[in-house]
């Protein structure tokens, strides 16, 4: 970019003794649209206290360094009577980079022309959205998003890609896309990572990746031929990349119609085939637990035992009894997590609770956890108050055998 582009962009805030208006605003915008080239300036206001008036102002400009010097200098020689936000927009056909210059005439500290520039030369389908914000580290983090969505990734691949290319090597850059998600490394690296994952793409087309502390999960694209030779022959190519990146990152690779098993990591993807392949029930991710659906309180004990024993990694575990029907219904406290491993399942205890109170015939509600254990009777005996000393003594004698730190009835709640 030229020297001036880089120095300063406006936005200063007079506040001083006289109250902001917005027709100082308005005022401001006016003349940052008269600039000559200028496309389009937009505004919002707003005032959340008396006598303040915050302003938003986005002005677009075509990919013209003239242009944009231009703006700049009108911009910080403005000085209105208002707090402004100032957002620059570079537009090249269909695809827009944006950048927020925030406020007390800051630099634009990235090669926005350029960035816009390159990604029009990608002939891509729709139009792309980057904007650029920088990080309180000195980073930068970029957020993708694409005006056309056929179910794949290696559009935004492609628009990442160039982007990373055109940062400073000291930076470090995070990206956040539909259907894309790295860690965050310096922009030569993450380049790398993503040319790694075209080259995958280009023969296994991708749906999305998602890479996290555990590991990378790539959900293939549907029309993959055999899904099983898809899901090795890529798993392989991208461990074996050149760069030598993945060799030590946990890869798991996700046949077409797969996403719903990518929310635990590599070891999730896993687990979930497992249990689908040997249990035969359905399981899914999502946020680091997988969960189970039974249909009632014995094949929850039996899948817990079989999945204890086949879950190396320790993941967390969440079941749901899916029959209509049973009751009382079960249910694991929201505040517990529950990672079952070869030396730790708590469900056959917790069925045990479960079926003391199933006994009674007057419980609707099971909810068990590791610090304590609630209850609620059936509507028709909510207020029996007979029924409800029966079941707190079996909730009291559980509570106490199991050394919890509380149990609760009908949201009575006792301290032990």
């Amino acid at each position: 970019m030229s020297a001036l582009a880089m120095t300063t962009i406006a936005a200063l805030a007079l506040t001083g003794c006289t109250p902001q208006s917005k027709e100082s605003a308005e005022q401001y915008r006016a003349t940052i649209a008269a600039v000559p080239g200028v496309i389009e300036v937009s505004m919002t206001t707003s005032t959340p206290l008396p006598f303040t008036v915050q302003v938003g102002v986005v002005a677009v400009v075509p990919a013209e360094e003239e242009v944009l010097d231009e703006l700049v200098r009108v911009a910080c020689a403005e000085k209105p009577n208002a707090s402004v936000q100032f957002t620059v927009v570079v537009r090249v056909d269909d695809d827009e980079v944006q950048t927020s210059a925030g406020s007390a005439c800051p630099l634009i500290e990235r090669d926005v022309i350029g960035i816009a520039t390159a990604i029009s030369t990608l002939g891509l389908s729709g139009g792309a959205n980057v904007q650029v914000r920088s990080l309180s580290d000195g980073g930068a983090r970029v957020e993708i998003s694409m005006t056309t969505d056929d179910g794949r990734v290696y559009e935004t691949l492609a628009v990442a890609e160039t982007v990373a290319q055109r940062l400073e090597a000291e930076e470090r850059l995070a990206l956040s896309a539909r259907g894309l998600r790295l860690p965050t490394e310096d922009p030569a690296t993450v380049a790398q990572r993503i040319a790694d994952l075209r080259a995958v793409d280009a023969l296994f087309p991708l749906e999305s990746v998602v890479y996290e502390e555990t590991g990378v999960v790539a959900t293939l694209a549907a029309d993959q031929g055999d899904p099983k030779v898809a899901v090795v022959t890529a798993g392989t190519l991208l461990r074996a990349s050149p760069s030598g990146l993945w060799r030590d990152v946990d890869v798991a690779i996700v046949p077409p119609g797969g996403g719903s098993a990518n929310g635990a990591g590599p070891a999730g993807v896993r687990l979930v085939s497992w249990i689908d392949r040997e249990l035969g029930l359905e399981a899914t991710g999502s946020n680091g637990v997988v969960h189970v659906q039974v249909g009632e309180i014995g094949e929850l004990v039996a899948a817990s035992e079989q999945i204890s024993a086949n879950n190396p990694e320790g993941l967390d575990v969440a079941f749901t009894m899916q029959a209509s029907g049973t009751k009382p219904a079960f249910r694991v406290d929201s505040s517990d997590r529950v990672a079952l491993d070869a030396s730790s399942n708590p469900y056959p205890r917790w069925a045990e609770w479960w079926q003391s109170f199933a006994d009674t015939g007057m419980v609707d509600i099971v909810e068990v956890g590791h610090e304590g254990l609630s209850v609620w009777l059936h509507q028709d005996v909510y207020d029996d108050q007979d029924k409800i000393e029966r079941v707190d003594r079996i909730a009291s004698q559980i509570a106490e055998d199991a050394g919890l730190e509380w149990y609760r009835v009908n949201n009575r709640y006792t301290e032990l």
